[in-house]
């Protein structure tokens, strides 16, 4: 077996491997450091997955929560459509009450 040298502490060690570089101390070392950096962000969340955790937190399937979500919207519009009448009525009224 030869005799290196680690590049990290300089100790002098027999070298099992050919092209080993650092003491068996220093390797485990540097395995805990690169496994503790390896920390991988949370992939961002598209929209159809955020509408499926949704639909899966309601307790419904996703095409089922999602035409609750279409019906809800539609009436939510249908609704101002309907004040926007009365108030354009409205507004209309007073102006021939002023006149």
């Amino acid at each position: 077996m030869p005799m290196k040298t680690c590049i990290d502490c300089g100790m002098v060690f027999p070298a099992e491997n050919s092209s080993a570089k650092r003491c068996c101390l220093c390797v485990a070392k540097h395995r805990a450091k690169e496994a503790s950096v390896k920390v991988y962000p949370k992939p961002v969340v598209d929209a159809l997955t955020r509408d499926v955790r949704l639909a899966d937190a309601a307790g419904k399937s996703y095409g089922v929560w999602r035409k609750d979500q279409m019906l809800a919207e539609q009436k939510a519009r249908e609704e101002l459509e309907a004040a926007l009448a009365r108030n354009e009525k409205h507004r209309k009224k007073k102006e021939r009450q002023s006149e």
